[in-house]
């Protein structure tokens, strides 16, 4: 926006023109001189003016001339002119000069007076209409940064939620009025949660504004890349010209995730998981598209991640399942179905049984469900945590109850998820205050951790174990040799036993790889000071393979299945114990 008004002075007498330009010199003014005609026509075209003084009488070219010429132009008809000339005010001339667009007429000699103060008229109008132009540009500006922010990722600048399903639609009516094809691609990062909390939301921004970069360079101009949210991408494919060119596309976009991505001084390696769905093939339906596409991401990450996955029928119907089984778990938990399981642990040396590990089930009106069915699906909706400190309550109690009936004070397993080790303070509150309320000691409780759910965050998965240590519980390592764990690593875990994975066990006499394994893992455990028990057990081959190679103890069911409360309390009466062979 110009600072002050442009005001132009015609006079074909340059002494008119100087005299002129001192009166108005007390206004605050560009002031520009033209001495003829083409000249003040020249001068317009160049600059935005705010009024005109133009004199009637001029070689050549006249003032009406000059008006009526302004008129024409769309560039000049909308400035004010005044004529300043020597011509009487005769009636004739007045409707001339009015006619050719004159706003006023002024005589020569111009009174000063009267010239400031209609010159100053036309210099607070051009102030207003200044002030409008602006206010309405601000508006223009303000109207586009909140179409922004409505329809755009602040983060990564991408279309957001909004645009995306306004992309989508278009997309599938495109393809149904050209009798062609589209696909929508939902991709979901593997580890993001991972690089967020261990190196921080900055990170965790930067990797995203990355991807989407990558994500774009992935696919044509015409098709939509978007940010839904959190780590959630979308690509809105359109005219697909056959099934392969989806696949290469999937291919294209798993190929960028998985090259390392530099977050500042640390190089982070991740991956994603891509789920498809084809329109109008599956789906005309927004929401249906949406959530096709988002079941066959879940499927593709079922599958080992780092995949994509074409949604199907069967899909959708295990999702509807999924769906019913999550409201049921909802309510479970409400309504505390849940029970716990026990399973002994069984001391190699004595035979005796010197602890429990917790398992949970699911008492439903229609039978027992057990934790492979809906141990997964409890860490996918965010209930792993407040089923979790059910079960080291109950099971706390437990413990409490036997001991005070006058049986031996066992060790009480129960198994940690990632969640619950990576939110260290939830975690040691929920310890203290099971410890306080029942009155156990603390070496009574055993937390049990897969070598996978420390590795998922290192760092804090290790201040977690070493305050659980100082507090005197004991720790284990489960399922060990099936993780991705380094010796390194196993020897800064604050634990006292690793549980050799049932696996291995299961064909001790039969695969000679599987028994070095077993071997191995025992005299490393005892080198580390580690105690050992063995999952799994199921005969009187594998007990005495374990013994003989100096197994601390056992689970199995050559000794007892998981069984109920009752059950176990009758097996610690009764004081079961293993019998060895001979």
């Amino acid at each position: 926006m110009p600072d002050k008004p442009n005001i132009l002075i015609v006079d074909d007498r340059q002494e008119n023109l100087i005299a002129l330009e001192s009166l108005l010199e007390e206004c605050d003014a560009h002031i520009h001189r033209a001495l003829s005609g083409n000249e003040a026509l020249t001068l317009m075209l160049k600059h935005p003016f705010a009024l005109v003084l133009l004199d009637v009488q001029m070689p050549g070219m006249d003032g009406f001339e000059v008006a009526e010429l302004m008129r024409v132009n769309t560039q000049t008809q909308t400035i004010p002119i005044i004529f300043v000339t020597a011509i009487s005010k005769e009636q004739q001339y007045v409707f001339k000069g009015y006619e050719s667009g004159a706003v006023d007429y002024l005589t020569k000699p111009v009174e000063p007076i009267v010239l400031l103060s209609k010159v100053r008229i036309f210099i607070q109008l051009w102030k207003q209409n200044q002030a409008l132009a602006e206010a309405l540009q601000q508006k223009d500006i303000l109207a586009e940064k909140l179409r922004q922010q409505a329809e755009y990722d602040a983060l990564t600048g991408l279309p957001n939620r909004a645009l995306f399903h306004d992309r989508l639609k278009q997309a599938v009516l495109l393809c149904e009025r050209n009798k062609n094809v589209g696909a929508l691609l939902f991709i979901d990062l593997d580890r993001f949660k991972w690089v967020n909390d261990t190196l921080g939301h900055k990170a965790g921004d930067q990797l995203l504004i990355d991807v989407s970069q990558r994500l774009c360079h992935c696919v044509r101009r015409t098709d939509t890349v978007s940010r839904l949210g959190g780590d959630e991408f979308t690509v809105v494919i359109q005219n697909v010209p056959h099934e392969s060119f989806v696949e290469m596309i999937s291919r294209k976009i798993l190929d960028e995730l998985a090259r390392p991505f530099q977050l500042g001084k640390k190089e982070v390696q991740i991956s994603g998981s891509v789920g498809v769905t084809i329109f109008p093939h599956d789906s005309v339906v927004l929401e249906d598209l949406l959530k096709n596409a988002d079941t066959a991401m879940y499927k593709a990450k079922d599958s080992g991640r780092n995949a994509f996955c074409f949604f199907t029928s069967e899909m959708n119907d295990h999702a509807v399942r999924r769906m019913v089984l999550e409201e049921q778990l909802r309510v479970a938990l409400e309504e505390e179905e849940f029970c716990l399981h026990y399973q002994p642990k069984v001391d190699l040396k004595t035979g005796h049984i010197i602890g429990m590990e917790a398992l949970i089930r699911w008492e439903r009106h229609d039978g027992m469900v057990f934790p492979d069915e809906f141990i997964p699906l409890a860490e996918e909706i965010g209930l792993i945590v407040p089923l979790g400190k059910w079960v080291m309550k109950a099971a706390a109690l437990q413990n409490k109850a036997w001991h005070s009936a006058g049986l031996p004070l066992l060790t009480m397993g129960i198994n940690l998820s990632a969640k619950q080790l990576n939110d260290q303070d939830d975690l040691i509150k929920t310890v203290d205050d099971i410890l306080a309320a029942t009155g156990l000691p603390p070496e009574s409780l055993e937390l049990e951790i897969t070598e996978t759910t420390v590795m998922e965050n290192l760092d804090v998965g290790l201040k977690t174990l070493q305050a659980l240590k100082d507090r005197g519980i004991q720790v284990s390592v489960d399922d060990f040799g099936t993780g991705y764990s380094s010796l390194g690593s196993l020897k800064s875990f604050p634990i006292q036993t690793l549980k050799i994975d049932k696996s291995f066990v299961r064909d001790l006499s039969l695969d000679s790889d599987d028994a070095a394994i077993v071997s191995a893992i025992i005299s490393m455990a005892g080198k580390l000071s580690l105690k050992v028990i063995a999952e799994g057990v199921e005969n009187q081959e594998q007990l005495d393979f374990l013994k003989q190679d100096g197994c601390d103890a056992i689970q199995g069911y050559f000794f007892s299945r998981p069984v109920s409360a009752q059950a176990c309390t009758q097996m610690l009466q009764e004081k079961k114990a293993l019998v060895f062979s001979s």
